[in-house]
């Protein structure tokens, strides 16, 4: 019974590090974007994603850049977090309201979750369900 507990042991060990030696030669910095056009003016849309209360998320934000209509820079505000970044929201009006630009300059500073990040998440998922809640929040 030791053996096998030593031999799973050891495997999960080998497992942590090839995760670590992996990830520490992915890039720690990404880019991630997605335009959509939404049917409400630049005005609504810049009060929408400036107002950082309507959307639920266990990561803090902070506002860095504040253009309306036109421009918003948000970052997270935890240093603590193995990840951090902006989203820069640029809005232009549309014939059939606003276009917006989501992107995410984002880093991952720990290699474990790097490596974790790059296998199991995409960095669209989240901008994806934000982007989907703010039609149904606007109304298209």
């Amino acid at each position: 019974m030791l053996k096998w507990t030593l031999i799973v042991l050891a495997a999960l060990v080998g497992l942590v590090v090839l995760l670590a030696v992996v990830g520490y030669f992915l890039p720690k910095s990404h880019v991630a974007s997605r335009t959509v056009t939404v049917r409400a003016s630049p005005e609504q849309v810049f009060a929408k994603v400036s107002d950082l209360t309507w959307f639920t998320s266990d990561v803090p934000v902070r506002i860095e850049v504040s253009e309306p209509p036109s421009r918003l820079v948000t970052r997270i505000a935890d240093p603590t977090l193995p990840f951090g970044g902006t989203w820069t929201f640029a809005l232009a009006p549309d014939g059939r309201g606003t276009r917006l630009t989501i992107t995410e300059d984002g880093e991952v500073y720990n290699p474990i979750v790097r490596t974790l990040q790059k296998l199991f998440f995409s960095p669209y998922k989240t901008m994806d369900t934000y982007i989907a809640a703010l039609r149904q929040n606007l109304g298209g």
